[in-house]
């Protein structure tokens, strides 16, 4: 079992993935995220970038650009990337029995 493993979004590395747990932001920010598409529990990859930088991301099938300063307001979960990796795991886990 994985610890958790909190970050701020614009930590990860490219290729990283993760589980949005928190927008850090008043009401203007959590907002625009909304409208952006960015959700608790919402699963994100990193594309391109580098710390301290915009990075590209993937949520679902959009692909969104982030300044540094944005990202850096969205809490992932390092630990959670979702039901379906968790599925992949359970089914590995069946082919090797």
């Amino acid at each position: 079992m994985k610890t958790k493993t909190l970050l701020p979004l614009s930590l990860l590395s490219v290729g990283e993935k993760g589980t949005v747990v928190k927008l850090n932001g008043g009401r203007t920010f959590q907002e625009k995220m909304i409208s952006m598409g960015i959700n608790q529990g919402d699963i994100v990859e990193v594309l391109t970038g580098t710390p301290g930088q915009a990075l590209l991301v993937l949520i679902g099938n959009t692909r969104l650009a982030l300044g540094f300063g944005l990202a850096h307001k969205i809490e992932i979960d390092t630990s959670r990337t979702g039901r379906s990796e968790a599925m992949r795991n359970d089914l590995d886990s069946l082919r090797r029995l």
